[in-house]
């Protein structure tokens, strides 16, 4: 299931800090989860309580837009901007649509912005297709999450990170595990030589490092799949690790026309 949510502003450019994507997160879990006393950014955010006592869970991209300019505390978008926002679950869509159309708008500082959401095609993503990242990819070095790896550092541990999130992921979604759970990543090496892949993000007041560069994957169908669907890495529900086939449009904006 793959969401395109279109920001709408009123002005010909708009200014967003980059705690937008704090807003973003907050706003898509507040919508597919609606019991306040429930919800908190570390422990529910991003994760919607299924009929079958499962959990599903998201990911979204970074912002996009046909013209767009970074600065040291945020960046200027002209033209309007997007999201895409993607689950393994269809009920988390029909959830995340109807609530889209009820919130109408977001409201940031000064700024209000216009929602407009809809579905758009996913793609068939198979093992051995070549894909990008539509927003930083972090792995975490241990389960408490307190450091975070390098890809260049150790590439088979930190592939090997990515498929046991993989597999905890699958299994707290669908109760069971896959019938084939071979994982294997590898960033584009000489993207790597050229230093374009690394960044330091911050989120809810804590920075975290990721990466962000042409990868493939090899192995199993099922892993592969749930990455494009629900993302890699840790805090996909924060805009970490939402993953796409390079020929598929890269930015929300694509989808908007």
């Amino acid at each position: 299931m793959l969401v395109n949510l279109r920001l709408i502003s009123e002005g010909k450019a708009v200014f967003f800090f980059d705690t937008i994507y704090d807003e973003l997160a907050r706003l898509i879990g507040s919508i597919v989860d609606r019991q306040p006393e429930r919800y908190s950014p570390v422990q529910h955010l991003g994760l919607q309580r299924q009929s079958s006592g499962c959990l599903a869970p998201f990911t979204f991209s970074e912002i996009t837009a046909p013209k767009i300019k970074h600065t040291q505390n945020g960046f200027w978008v002209i033209g309007g901007a997007g999201i895409h926002i993607a689950s393994p679950s269809t009920e988390f869509g029909l959830n995340l649509l109807c609530g889209l159309a009820k919130v109408k708008t977001l409201t940031i500082g000064e700024v209000k912005l216009g929602l407009k959401g809809s579905f758009v095609p996913h793609g068939n993503i198979q093992p051995g297709y070549e894909m990008v990242c539509l927003s930083p990819v972090i792995v975490a070095a241990d389960d408490g999450q307190n450091d975070f790896l390098r890809y260049e550092d150790n590439p088979v541990r930190y592939s090997e990170r990515l498929r046991q999130g993989l597999m905890k992921k699958y299994r707290d979604y669908y109760g069971y595990d896959p019938l084939d759970d071979r994982f294997l990543f590898f960033y584009d090496e000489e993207y790597l030589k050229n230093g374009l892949s690394a960044c330091v993000v911050k989120r809810f007041g804590r920075e975290f490092f990721g990466q962000s560069a042409p990868f493939t994957v090899a192995g199993s169908l099922e892993l592969t799949g749930l990455a494009v669907q629900a993302g890699l890495g840790e805090k996909t529900e924060m805009g970490f690790g939402m993953i796409a086939d390079r020929k598929l449009p890269k930015r929300a904006s694509d989808g908007w026309r």
